[in-house]
């Protein structure tokens, strides 16, 4: 692997073809201009040497044209597209011997090698430019350019130059490569995110759809179920008791009028009807007053203690809580008195709904749905952070409790669930 490829990023433009990411791209340029400065000095100065003879002056400047020309053919053009391995083999083939032939020339090419240092490492592997940057460092010295190569000072001028090219290549090096590693932990965390929000998004999509089937069973289904029962006790009284039968026609037609609303309701998903303009203690009273109205059972409805705000989720969990247990006791207690409870205590608010009638054994006896009402209840009382418990025995009524702690007005964990 070549060490270019670890601190240049290559994209893709529309035409297709290879590009040079821009920031990059202006940092090349520098150094290209890096480069013609350096050009530019060595040349002056090797024209301006008076002694050294004319025709190794103008042809150093002749040379140093055509490693400008080349270098300009082969790789400034082409880097701003993308550089391969043939235009790099390729220049390099003819710069570095064009390198060597200038410096033994004139003394002052030598300023040269520090751009050609820095191509051996841009455009070679680490292990294949320190080779070359030996091989290099060997010749300049065995062609006695500067007059001295054998003497110590420009072999530990020499060796300096390439311990330090070495040790920045290495250093550069490690930085792409811990570069090239966070890089990948971040393309598994962007993955890892995007898989995370998938799966929410499928949690939210089935716990929508757990709310809308408690909705509906508590909305609709129960609304559905008393006036079927109304219609069912009115038709055997059409003749014989016509104020009866008007009366559960009335109580019928008040049911589907409000299980309309709810429909219409669940369309807006706003929060249950009887809430809209009353609070929790406002709404259970008239709840509990509709269903004696239409089941002729006595039923009362108290408040304990001091009427403390609710937030929206808990006040509609206390209501559907409150509509699933009367439509229980509607359907299967057969009762003869009821008793709902709201208390405000410390720390908590507690809903107790007590029957008198037949109880059960089993949870799921007294749920015309197979329990699935108590279940949906039970999750979204678990989801507020409260507890439901029932307690029943044949014989011996029906209880019911749900408790639920307080909460700050700003907080809704339970705002998909108890909707």
């Amino acid at each position: 692997m070549r060490f270019i490829r670890h601190h240049l990023r290559w994209t893709r433009v529309n035409d297709e073809t290879s590009t040079i990411d821009g920031t990059l791209f202006v940092w090349y340029r520098r150094w290209h201009v890096v480069f013609a400065i350096i050009t530019v000095v060595a040349a002056l100065s090797a024209l301006s040497d008076t002694g050294h003879p004319v025709d190794r002056r103008i042809l150093g400047t002749l040379l140093l044209g055509v490693l400008v020309t080349w270098f300009w053919l082969r790789i400034a053009r082409r880097v701003r597209r993308g550089i391969d391995a043939r235009d790099m083999l390729l220049y390099l083939l003819v710069a570095f011997p064009l390198f060597i032939v200038l410096i033994n020339l004139h003394p002052a090419y030598y300023l040269l090698t520090f751009f050609a240092y820095w191509q051996l490492y841009a455009y070679l592997s680490i292990p294949m430019a320190t080779v070359s940057a030996v091989l290099l460092s060997a010749t300049l010295l065995a062609s006695n350019g500067g007059g001295d190569a054998l003497s110590p000072i420009p072999i530990i001028i020499s060796a300096a130059v390439l311990l330090v090219s070495t040790m920045f290549a290495l250093y550069i090096d490690a930085l792409a490569r811990e570069a090239e590693k966070r890089q990948v932990l971040i393309d598994e965390l962007h993955a890892t995110r995007d898989e995370l929000a998938l799966q929410q998004h499928e949690a939210g999509v089935l716990a929508e759809r757990e709310r809308l089937a408690g909705e509906i069973h508590d909305a609709l289904a129960q609304g559905f179920a008393s006036i079927v029962m109304h219609l069912e006790a009115a038709e055997p009284r059409l003749d014989a008791n016509p104020l009866t039968a008007r009366h559960h026609l009335d109580q019928a037609r008040q049911t589907a009028r409000d299980s309309l609303a709810e429909a219409r309701r669940l369309v807006r998903d706003l929060r249950p009807a009887p809430l809209e303009q009353a609070t929790i203690d406002v709404a259970l009273a008239r709840t509990v007053s509709t269903w004696m109205d239409g089941t002729s059972v006595p039923a009362i409805f108290a408040v304990v203690g001091d009427v403390q705000p609710l937030s929206r989720p808990q006040e509609t969990i206390l209501l559907r809580a409150t509509q699933e247990a009367l439509a229980n006791v509607r359907q299967h207690a057969a009762a003869t008195r009821v008793t709902v409870t709201l208390s405000y205590m410390d720390d908590e608010v507690a809903l107790d709904i007590r029957d008198d009638g037949r109880g059960f054994a089993e949870l799921g006896e007294q749920d015309g749905d197979g329990g699935y009402g108590l279940i949906a209840m039970r999750q979204r009382v678990a989801a507020a952070g409260g507890a439901l418990t029932v307690e029943s025995a044949p014989g011996e009524g029906t209880s019911l409790a749900v408790t639920l702690p307080f909460l700050p007005l700003c907080v809704h964990p339970t705002d998909v669930a108890a909707r």
